[in-house]
Formats: structure tokens, sequence, C-alpha cells
């Protein structure tokens, strides 16, 4: 490489506070804060066309949510570019990624699996998954695809071992397809706190970007969902949330459900990291009449709806913006300490040195230097000074270099250092 000579250096640095993880997940919120998404079907959610059109969006007000719910199954995909409706109300992927009132919002994917993991297995279905990876390439939202949800239901019957199989499956044809703009969901239905029970059904922490589960009115509260998430620190989804029960449109109070989820929601929001309510009349649609889910709208109840709007408007929820995109690019965002607060470039024209200043508070675990092919030209370990200067002693060219940093707490940075 021709010798380093110095005409300007740009530091692109980007600074949000991250989990303690060692590197955030795939559209891991900031800390301290949490997507808010809405569903389940188009009526519900509202701001369609005819009849989709008296929801939550023109009943409720306020922010337009972080995200939105909808559903497929494999193999027949349908409700994924043209309405369809099951007795449930009307799904339609493609209608909410195409209406501009949700260009700002993520998109939640129940994928259903029911009946199908030995088509899965046996490949009859990669046709399938590659038009479902082709359409999810498609979308310019982050899309979360939850293969399987509920695994450990018994309504699902799902196999354990032939579970795991058919998720890996899944996500090794979307990863081989290119899809990048999916984080894929670990859902357990949030009634076990057996934690060595739920793991029968888990594809691994490579497989994994979220784990999740559903919060009803009788389920559990998720703690055997909530203590993997920790142990195996992945960012957790309430995936599913919904007062089961006419406990609106009977006067039941906040506090009867309302009021302890979202407190459920701070006690654990060191990994809950997104809310999705369902937010739907279940009684006037034939799926679930009589099945007790009731009228769950909030929108019903004067009091409740005037303290949702309080809460979901509060700088925790992360509703949809132009920058919530942004906010959730775990790559772009990167750093998982406040205390690294900038690197400062000192080059030296006249023997090609870089000279860089690392102001950090606590101590540094290992720093390395690579070129944007990933070749390494620096590494080192076990520094105790703060404001340590590394010395790169090398004939460096004009390019993008990366270098980067782990503290001994574990924390992660990764800074883009441009020469010119």
């Amino acid at each position: 490489m021709k010798k380093f000579k110095l005409v300007g250096v740009l530091v692109l640095l980007s600074i949000f506070t991250r989990s303690a993880y060692a590197q955030c997940a795939k559209f891991e919120p900031p800390d301290g804060t949490a997507i808010l998404i809405m569903g389940q079907d188009l009526g519900s959610l509202g701001g369609s066309a005819s009849p989709n059109n008296n929801g939550y969006i023109e009943n409720v007000g306020g922010p337009v949510p972080g995200g939105v719910t909808t559903y497929l199954s494999i193999p027949s995909l349908a409700g994924m570019t043209s309405i369809t409706n099951y007795g449930g109300g009307d799904i339609c992927a493609q209608c909410i990624t195409d209406n501009t009132l949700y260009k700002n919002s993520v998109l939640a994917v129940g994928l259903y699996l029911v009946g199908e993991l030995a088509n899965i297995n046996n490949g009859t279905r990669d046709g399938v998954l590659l038009q479902l990876a082709n359409w999810i390439k498609g979308r310019s939202q982050p899309v979360f695809l939850r293969i399987g949800y509920e695994y450990d239901g018994s309504w699902n019957n799902y196999n354990a071992a032939a579970y795991k199989l058919a998720y890996k499956r899944i996500v090794d044809k979307m990863r081989l397809a290119g899809v990048s703009n999916c984080a894929y969901v670990w859902q357990g239905s949030g009634y076990s706190n057996d934690t060595t029970y739920l793991k029968q059904w888990y594809p691994g922490d490579d497989y994994v970007d979220w784990m999740a589960y559903s919060h009803f009115k009788y389920a559990s509260n998720g703690s055997g969902e909530i203590a993997l998430a920790r142990s195996h620190q992945k960012p957790l989804m309430i995936a599913e949330a919904t007062p089961r029960g006419d406990i609106i449109t009977t006067g039941y109070s906040w506090d009867g459900w309302f009021g302890p989820l979202f407190q459920h929601i701070q006690n654990n929001k060191d990994v809950i990291k997104a809310l999705a309510y369902i937010n739907a009349n279940w009684n006037a649609q034939p799926m679930w009449i009589g099945q007790g889910w009731g009228d769950t709208r909030v929108q019903n109840n004067a009091t409740i709806k005037t303290k949702w709007l309080a809460e979901i408007s509060s700088s925790f929820w992360l509703n949809a913006s132009p920058t919530l995109f942004q906010t959730l690019d775990c790559d772009a965002n990167q750093i998982e300490d406040t205390s690294v607060n900038s690197i400062n470039i000192f080059p030296n024209p006249s023997n090609g040195e870089i000279n860089i200043a690392l102001p950090f508070l606590e101590e540094i675990k290992e720093i390395s230097i690579s070129d944007i092919n990933g070749k390494e030209i620096y590494n080192s370990s076990d520094y105790s000074n703060i404001n340590l200067k590394i010395n790169l002693n090398e004939n460096i060219s004009a390019g993008v270099y990366v270098v980067n940093i782990a503290l001994r707490s574990g924390a992660f940075s990764k800074q883009k250092i441009i020469v010119f």
C-alpha cells in the first residue's frame, strides 16, 4: 500500500444507548424504549379502504403505531399480496406496507405452520419459502417474522424436534435468498414458567433474533420466556396481548388489566422491547364467536382510552416516525456504553502514524482495526489507560477502516474511519 498521507479524516460516529449485551439484536430499540405494535386485522387497525376504515386509527387517534400485525400461513401465503379472511377479519400484508399511513411502521408477521412441519422439513415447501423471502425483500419496512408462533401451545400440536428443524430451515432459506430486513422471532404461549420445558423448542441463538410470548387475561405473565430472554441475552416481544373477556364494554377498570400490563413491561424493560396489542371486537368475528375473547377495543371505554393515549404517547413508546427505522438500525447504532463519547483522529503526515485518543471511563478489553473487507491490521488487548493512544506505524492507503472496541463490562462499539 502507498505511504499514508493525510488530507483529512472524517469520523462517522453514532451514539446510542444500548443494553449491556455484547451486541444488540436485529431491530432492537435503544434501552428505555419499546415499539408499540397494533393489530391484528385490517378492520381492527383501520386506516384502510372501506370497510376497514373504522378501527383504532379512526377512533383512538394519537400517534400512528410503530408497528402493525398481520398473519400468513404455509403453504398458501393467502393474505400476503391480497385481502383474505378466515373469519377473523380481513388480512393483507401488502395492503399494510403499501399504505402510506404505515410507511414508517414495522410489520410483524405471524407465520402459521400447523400441519406443515414435515412438508417444510422435507423440502416440499421450499418454493413457497422462496416466494415469502422475495416478498419480504421487496418491503421497505423492517419485518418481524414470528415463525410457528405459540410453539408450545397444545392447540398447535407441534413436535419439538420437527418444529426446531422447520424453524431453522425457514431462516436458512431466508438467508440464502438474501433477506436482510427481517428479524426472526421465537414466540411461546406465555403459559409456562418452566424454562427447561420451553427450551425443547429452542432453535438456537444463531437462529433467534427475538423471543416473544402472548399475554392474555387468563394466561401467565410470560415468566418462562422472560427468564430465557435474559439468560440468552435476547430482546423480548409481547407478540399478542389482549384482556380476554368483555372487560372494556362492561366497565372493567384500567387497573384490572391495562395498568398491570404496563407495569409488568416496566418491571422487565431490560428485555421487553415491543408490545403488540390486539384492538378487536372478537365477538363480531366468526372465528372467535363463543370463545370468550370479547370486545377489547380501547375506544369503547372513555377512561381506558384516555389513559391508553397518555401511556402510549410517552417517550418510552416508539411510534411511527421518519426516524423510527434508523433508531432500530442496530448495525448503525452499535454503541453499547454511554461512556464511549468519541474517537478523535490525530494523524502525523510525516510518518504515517494515526494516533487515536480513546477517552473511556472504564477499562478497555480489546481493540482491533480492520479494513472494509475485514482484514485486520491492528489488534491489542488489556488496556487500562483512560486516555490511551494507538500508534499505527503502517503504510495505510486511503479508504474505509473499522475500529472495534470491547470494554471489560461487555459493551462493544464499532466506528468507521474514512481516510482521504
